[in-house]
Order: C-alpha cells, then sequence, then structure tokens
C-alpha cells in the first residue's frame, strides 16, 4: 500500500479547506440572491394572479399609455420652478409649510373629515402635500411683484359681485386669480426658453 506523503496530505488538506471555502461561498451568495429575490420582489413583480406574475415593467408601460405625458409635462414643471428659485435664491422655510398646512388642516376639519383621510383619498401622503405646498409658495414669491392687489380692486369687486366675504377673504380670492393668470404665462415663457430634450414617446 503506497504511502502519501506529509506534503501530499498537506496539498490535499488545503485543497479540502479551498473546497469548503468555495462551496460556503457559493451557498452564501445563493442565498443572498433569494433573500434579495424575496424582499425586492416589488421590484420586478407587480402582482400575481393565481401564481402568474404581473411584471412590474408591464405596470409602468400601462401608466405611461394612460398618463405619461402629462406626468413628465408636470415633472418638466416642477424642475423649471425648482430651477428659477435657485437662480433667484428664493427658499421656502419648514415653518412656512407647516403653517399652510395648518391652514388646509382646519379647512378640512370644519368639513368633518381628517387630513390624512382626505390625502388617502388622493393617494397622496403628507409628503406629496408637503412638496405641493413647497412649489405654490415658491411661485407665489417668485411672482410675487405682479400679485399685488390693491383696496380699490377689492371695493370694486364687493360691488360688482355684492359679495358679503371679508375684504381679506376677497383679497386672497383675487389675488389667487391673478396669481393663476400670471403663472400661466410665466411658466409658458420659461418652458418656450428652455432646451428640453425628450428620450421617450407616448
Amino acid at each position: 500500500m503506497a504511502r502519501i506523503s506529509k506534503k501530499e496530505a498537506a496539498f490535499s488538506a488545503g485543497e479540502l479547506v479551498r473546497t469548503k471555502k468555495q462551496q460556503i461561498i457559493t451557498g452564501g451568495i445563493i442565498v443572498l440572491v433569494l433573500v434579495l429575490l424575496y424582499f425586492g420582489r416589488g421590484l420586478l413583480i407587480a402582482a400575481t394572479v393565481n401564481g402568474r406574475p404581473i411584471a412590474r415593467i408591464s405596470l409602468i408601460s400601462e401608466l405611461e399609455k394612460q398618463g405619461g405625458n402629462e406626468t413628465l409635462q408636470s415633472l418638466i414643471t416642477k424642475e423649471l420652478i425648482k430651477q428659477e428659485a435657485s437662480k433667484n435664491k428664493v427658499t421656502v422655510s419648514k415653518d412656512e409649510i407647516n403653517s399652510e398646512i395648518s391652514k388646509v388642516e382646519e379647512t378640512i376639519k370644519k368639513q368633518g373629515q381628517t387630513l390624512d383621510t382626505a390625502l388617502a383619498a388622493q393617494g397622496w401622503s403628507r409628503t406629496d402635500l408637503e412638496d405641493q405646498i413647497r412649489t405654490q409658495l415658491i411661485v407665489e414669491k417668485l411672482l410675487a411683484d405682479k400679485v399685488s392687489i390693491s383696496d380699490k380692486e377689492v371695493e370694486d369687486y364687493i360691488k360688482e359681485n355684492k359679495s358679503t366675504e371679508s375684504k381679506d377673504t376677497v383679497k386672497n380670492l383675487l389675488k389667487q386669480q391673478k396669481l393663476m393668470t400670471e403663472y400661466q404665462t410665466w411658466i409658458q415663457d420659461l418652458l418656450a426658453k428652455a432646451k428640453v430634450n425628450y428620450f421617450v414617446k407616448f
């Protein structure tokens, strides 16, 4: 019977250790992939119907067909507003946003609802609301010089419409109307001057 030298035995032991290490690493990688697939399945699969998957890409494609262009235009508009705010050093503080949210919350409470319920009905989160308010406040600050309302405008409106609202309420109403008009002109001008490259078609 042939004897195994110490060198050969050491080599065999080393190979065995290396093989074991490779098996452990391979096993670890397989487990990691399975864990990632399990917890990240929502990135690939939107739902399953009787065990058959509906790919998330199919959902995204369908959503793009239904409202992709409108959503993209909205994102372009937001980006233009953000760039104008940065260029003009216009910022909105957390306190300003919270103040506006409190006003919204108060209005909704008078209607017998809670803010969270109203947001859920629209498919919105508080973060979505904060983002919307931030954009609105930025626009108001950027167009502040163009939307001032005089006392005469308020008085004329009350007389012409026989309004029973307070002067502050009427002033705010007229301000919002003027803001909307100015905003439409302003954003169209920004879009006309902007260099927008489209990489998707709907």
